[in-house]
């Protein structure tokens, strides 16, 4: 199976992403279950989740009080009716962009999606998540796809090769080391041939 990746990251400067623009990139992704997504698009989008109950539910106390005041009638009843059926439409709505944001965030750790399934192991799981999708992506492209905020990869440099000049005298200090070791040579020889060695 081919996987195909973004040529671009997926917003302009994901660094800068707004509550309203990562709500839109996660409801335009919404059963996208391939690339990456960044911390503020996850983050931006969780907070979104846990501010539509509140606002909900102070809409729906809101209709109450009307409905305690006025009496019921046809319209507050209506409206009532209508904001249940409105939060249930939502909490169904937003299951699927939900788990395909938190599979793109760990993608963006290198990390398979199926790791998501940690939120279904009870009081640890929900724990390890949170970790995981708090932790920072992997600079550069990864098996997932380009990196959303558009770094580099980290380069590691490289061991220094000594050069055989550099080489020779710790070459020459291990011989006598195994001269003395073998007993060819005395702990004074040993000692006055190191000392040479390293004066030169």
């Amino acid at each position: 199976m081919s996987q195909t990746f973004d040529s671009q990251p997926s917003v302009a400067d994901p660094t800068r992403l707004s509550m309203i623009a990562a709500v839109r990139t996660v409801l335009k992704k919404y059963a996208r279950f391939t690339g990456r997504a960044p911390l503020s698009e996850y983050w931006w989008w969780a907070l979104a989740l846990a501010l539509v109950p509140i606002a909900w539910f102070v809409l729906f106390e809101v209709t109450r009080a009307v409905i305690r005041a006025t009496g019921e009638n046809f319209f507050s009843v209506t409206l009532a009716i209508t904001l249940l059926v409105a939060g249930g439409v939502a909490v169904l709505g937003s299951i699927v962009p939900s788990v395909a944001v938190t599979v793109r965030r760990l993608h963006d750790m290198d990390k398979p999606g199926s790791w998501a399934f940690l939120a279904l192991l009870p009081a640890v799981g929900w724990i390890l998540l949170l970790v995981l999708t708090a932790t920072g992506g992997t600079p550069g492209p990864n098996r997932y796809g380009l990196d959303p905020l558009g770094r580099a990869p980290v380069q590691v440099p490289s061991a220094p090769t000594a050069t055989p000049e550099a080489n020779e005298p710790l070459e020459r200090l291990q011989r006598l080391g195994e001269l003395r070791a073998s007993g060819v040579l005395s702990d004074g020889e040993f000692e006055k041939l190191k000392a040479e060695l390293l004066n030169r």
